[in-house]
């Protein structure tokens, strides 16, 4: 979670629609995560404002969309021609994790129309994207504005590298999932904690991603994730967040209209593994303790030893697999073994 201090001069921000509107002044970071920088978050600060437009002379370059390829798929990053942006060569590299994100997301937008209507509203530059991957799939521009949008998030993680005479800007993504949504998705978390503190009054934490109990789940498995899950709604004599703040505050969490759940579960030997399990294993939905409604299951993001991959589960209930490297979706049986990293969830 976020250290977070209060502006001189308070604005304030609204909590998802479906909750009650709530003013508390709006925060901004003291200190970012140890995998973000400053620069980082100083560029996510104005991501909703990317330019996405192309010119023809960049969109006729780098043509390499096989008509054969599922026209909702993303080709992982190391696996395209470095994009040019304004005159200069972007190479992407890592991007499997980003890429399954929209990857179940999309497919979220696809059978909820509620959802879609959501992130329409929304001023996050990656749910923009979003709509722009729907509405015109894969394709040369859908290429570029992932380009442009990386290249805002990333700034920090890019190196330039001199390829044939010319210089390439090589973007790398190496992250977790956690990391990932935090730095795609900074201003939707999965929840938002209202601190009401004595001394320092109310302000909002952005939690990224949600855990859960490894030691219950490794005992009972994923099918116990509703109650494995580490969410209370309302807490009381919790630390002040802000810096020097002596202080215990009322903690009051509201999860955001999408979830995600962050599956680090290992095993307690020395191997230190990943568990393994099958996607029937997850429950479809999750009911958050002392809140109305559902959130369903909509994909789950797997890693394996060479590649990152999405499960997505769409509205008729079944299973497509997407994988970046394949460029083909597969239906996949709910039976079979993943390794899951992460869940995310849409509330119904």
């Amino acid at each position: 979670m976020r250290k977070v201090s209060l502006e001189q001069k308070p604005r304030y921000i609204s909590l998802p629609k479906h909750h009650d509107r709530v003013e508390i002044p709006r925060i901004s970071p003291l200190h970012d995560s140890d995998t973000l920088t400053r620069d980082n978050w100083r560029n996510k600060e104005t991501i909703s404002h990317v330019n996405f437009s192309m010119s023809s002379d960049e969109m006729g370059e780098n043509s390499v969309l096989n008509q054969c390829e599922s026209p909702l798929m993303l080709r992982t990053g190391s696996m395209m021609p470095g994009i040019t942006l304004d005159g200069e060569v972007f190479q992407l590299s890592k991007t499997e994790i980003f890429d399954a994100i929209i990857h179940i997301l999309s497919c979220s937008a696809l059978d909820n129309p509620n959802y879609l209507t959501i992130i329409k509203d929304s001023p996050n530059g990656t749910l923009q994207f979003i709509l722009h991957f729907i509405e015109k799939k894969s394709c040369e521009q859908i290429y570029k504005e992932r380009a442009v949008l990386l290249k805002c998030l990333y700034s920090s993680n890019m190196c330039s590298e001199k390829q044939k005479s010319n210089d390439v800007h090589m973007i790398n993504l190496t992250g977790t999932l956690s990391t990932t949504w935090e730095t795609c998705l900074d201003n939707e978390p999965s929840l938002y904690c209202a601190y009401e503190c004595e001394l320092c009054g109310s302000y909002i934490t952005l939690l990224p991603v949600l855990t859960v109990d490894t030691n219950l789940i490794l005992r009972k498995g994923f099918e116990a994730l509703n109650e494995g899950l580490h969410f209370y709604h309302y807490l009381t004599k919790v630390k002040c967040q802000q810096e020097g703040c002596p202080e215990m505050c009322t903690v009051t969490a509201y999860p955001n209209f999408h979830i995600c759940i962050y599956l680090d579960v290992r095993r307690n030997d020395r191997s230190h593994t990943k568990i393994q399990c099958k996607l029937q294993n997850f429950p479809k939905t999750l009911e958050l303790k002392s809140l109305p409604g559902q959130y369903r299951l909509q994909g789950i993001v797997s890693e394996s030893s060479d590649r990152t991959v999405a499960y997505c589960l769409r509205a008729e209930d079944h299973w497509e697999l997407y994988d970046g490297y394949s460029m083909i979706v597969e239906t996949f049986d709910s039976s079979g073994v993943i390794n899951p990293c992460g869940a995310i969830y849409i509330r119904t």
